[in-house]
């Protein structure tokens, strides 16, 4: 099959070939060294068939990576801080970087040569497919300055080394000004398949709201080395190793929230038309922070759950509730027509004059209650109940 040399056809032709997810395929496609076989087949450098290897081989290392759990059902609101509660806030997270500071200063003076990155500087040294493969004595050896570089994966290999084991070899073309050099990493995995590539987080912003980012990285590389640091900072701080990697090479104040509520909310059917959702609010709030505040976020995040402000509930809707519930585990076939009269007989005080009232207050009840979204029931028709005013 001849594929047109655009961009846009070659990028067709991959779909079509890998047959994989659009996001798993928008991600390999946006990879860097697949950035860089799409530039070589362009110029005619390489034929479709070049195209298909090389997104199969980051295929690999990818589905290698362990899952990560489904970030769907987790939420948070974060509170916004009054002027004095910031500016404690502020002073509290400048406190813990000094201390954090203690140990991190072997690898700023081994690494950085006792010299910080700028915002600028960090984000490529972050992306850096040389320092995510190969470590500190290779880049000297070879030149290669840390700051200031390009690098490009002109082709990644999978292939069985020895029965249980997996190599993984890397062409790598590393240029900077006044020189370059051509790299070959390797890496074997761990017996029975295991994964022998590190995650690195990282939040390349400024401040509280920063967005997360993954650096993939191989034993021993510069990456690797720095994803350790980071997650011993991240065990003896509390921060996430995110800001503590960003902490480590910029020195910026990995700046703590002063409240913050989190919830996870999950679903339970139990069939079409009943459930529940569990959905516990946790909250993270400074010791100094005004109750009222708190308050605030506390309801913030009960609106989102609920979908309504009015939350309370009389027990007499409560107890109509439970009486349906505990009838119909005696007799599914009941009709809430049929509930009604019989729950008027048996509660002359608390009766209800139709059997629409008495419907919706079972319906409203058991959606605040349970907070459970069922299919579309259908409706069922009863009498009047027939009490007189």
């Amino acid at each position: 099959m001849s594929v047109q040399r655009t961009k846009k056809s070659a990028k067709q032709y991959l779909r079509k070939e890998l047959k994989r997810e659009k996001w798993v395929f928008e991600e390999v496609w946006k990879h860097p060294s697949m950035k860089a076989a799409v530039r070589e087949f362009l110029d005619e450098a390489t034929e479709e068939s070049d195209l298909v290897d090389e997104a199969k081989s980051l295929l690999a290392i990818r589905d290698a990576r362990p899952p990560s759990p489904d970030p769907a059902t987790k939420h948070s609101v974060v509170g916004k801080p009054d002027k004095a509660e910031w500016s404690r806030t502020v002073a509290y997270s400048n406190q813990i970087a000094r201390l954090a500071s203690r140990h991190v200063g072997e690898f700023r003076t081994r690494v950085l040569d006792g010299q910080l990155l700028t915002h600028e500087e960090a984000t490529p040294f972050l992306r850096s497919m040389a320092l995510a493969s190969v470590g500190l004595d290779t880049c000297r050896k070879k030149g290669i300055p840390l700051r200031h570089h390009s690098a490009v994966a002109s082709a990644i290999d999978v292939m069985e080394n020895t029965p249980g084991h997996r190599l993984y070899e890397m062409d790598l073309d590393v240029s900077w000004k006044g020189g370059s050099t051509s790299l070959r990493p390797w890496v074997v995995t761990p017996e029975f398949g295991g994964n022998p590539f590190g995650e690195l987080s990282y939040k390349a912003t400024d401040g509280m709201l920063s967005k997360p980012y993954m650096a993939l990285t191989w034993p021993d590389s510069v990456l690797d080395d720095l994803r350790q640091v980071s997650r011993f900072l991240s065990k003896e701080f509390p921060w996430s190793p995110g800001r503590a990697t960003w902490f480590v090479l910029t020195g910026e104040t990995p700046l703590m929230t002063s409240s913050r509520m989190t919830w996870s909310q999950k679903s339970y059917a139990i069939d079409q038309e009943r459930g529940f959702s569990f959905s516990p609010i946790t909250i993270h709030a400074q010791p100094w922070v005004n109750e009222k505040a708190v308050a605030k976020l506390f309801g913030k995040a009960q609106r989102k759950i609920l979908q309504t402000a009015k939350c309370r509930i009389s027990q007499r809707v409560l107890d109509v509730f439970a009486f349906v519930m505990d009838r119909r585990l005696e007799d599914p076939d009941l009709t809430l027509a049929q509930l009604g009269r019989e729950w008027n007989r048996e509660n002359k005080n608390r009766q209800y004059t139709s059997d629409r009232g008495f419907r919706s207050a079972f319906e409203n009840c058991e959606k605040k209650l349970m907070h459970f979204n069922p299919t579309e029931r259908q409706e069922e028709t009863g009498e009047e109940l027939g009490i007189k005013n």
